[in-house]
């Protein structure tokens, strides 16, 4: 495995080498041209970029999310009455914890009224989603009545031509008919 070392200024400069590697060890890094300043610097090679990470699961049930919100709001409701101390280091633990996420670029779900409204806005998407399910499955059963109808009558007309062209043909033979269905 080669590990590239070295920098180079557009110039072909070298930058520092590092003291017990060779020459031969060292694998020059060619120009940069989107680099503003010009220089490169060397990356090792066999190691993965910070952005493969994966990131951390969140939860998706909002639900939940508020629920156990309940749950630790209510915990330290209880332990400022008992004990207060333990009932400040869980506060501002929880505030470090969310502003880390906030950080990282996480979503912090730690306010209660924010996700009481989120909770409310799939709810309606829902709702409203469903909705337009039952008139689009409305549309296809009324489209499928009027094909059938429309069809019926297609039928219908045609019995009736078939059934006025035998009775051409039969009074031009001259037979007398008394009743056509």
């Amino acid at each position: 495995m080669r590990i590239n070392l070295v920098a180079l200024i557009p110039g072909g400069i070298e930058l520092s080498v590092p003291e017990g590697v060779e020459k031969t060890e060292i694998a020059p890094i060619t120009e940069n041209k989107s680099a503003p300043t010009g220089i490169q610097f060397s990356l090792f090679e066999g190691f993965k970029s910070k952005t493969n990470k994966v990131k951390p699961k969140v939860n998706k049930s909002l639900k939940k999310v508020a629920q156990k919100l309940d749950e630790r709001e209510k915990l330290i409701k209880e332990l400022e009455v008992t004990r207060p101390d333990k009932a400040k280091r869980l506060k501002v633990s929880d505030k470090w914890r969310f502003n880390e996420m906030r950080a990282r670029g996480e979503t912090a779900l730690d306010d209660k009224r924010l996700v009481n409204r989120a909770i409310k806005r799939k709810n309606k998407q829902k709702e409203k989603s469903t909705r337009k399910w039952e008139e689009r499955k409305q549309v296809v059963v009324s489209l499928r009545e009027k094909r059938e109808e429309k069809r019926k009558r297609n039928i219908e007309k045609r019995r009736e031509i078939k059934k006025q062209h035998k009775v051409k043909r039969a009074k031009k033979r001259g037979v007398v008919l008394f009743s056509l269905r």
